[in-house]
């Protein structure tokens, strides 16, 4: 995959990478029951399997995350 967008803006560390994956920091301070949507655009390099792992952690590294597995075919001719 390759990151085109990302919204809202991350810090100007971001995206750092190893390992084949890629680490984006974002600050913004949520208080309880606050939320913020993240909007990733990206596009497949390649035709197959492909999964996906989000995680949201705290300035401490409690973290949560998810899965999610994408079926990239090819598009017409």
């Amino acid at each position: 995959m390759e990151i085109l967008d990302v919204s809202p803006a991350t810090s100007d560390d971001s995206p750092l990478g190893g390992g084949g994956t890629e680490t984006w920091f974002f600050e913004h301070p949520l208080g309880p029951g606050a939320s913020v949507i993240v909007l990733f655009e990206a596009r497949a390099l390649d035709v197959g399997r492909h999964v996906i792992e989000l995680a949201a952690c705290t300035f401490e590294q409690d973290c949560a995350s998810v899965a999610h597995v994408l079926n990239v075919v090819e598009g017409p001719s």
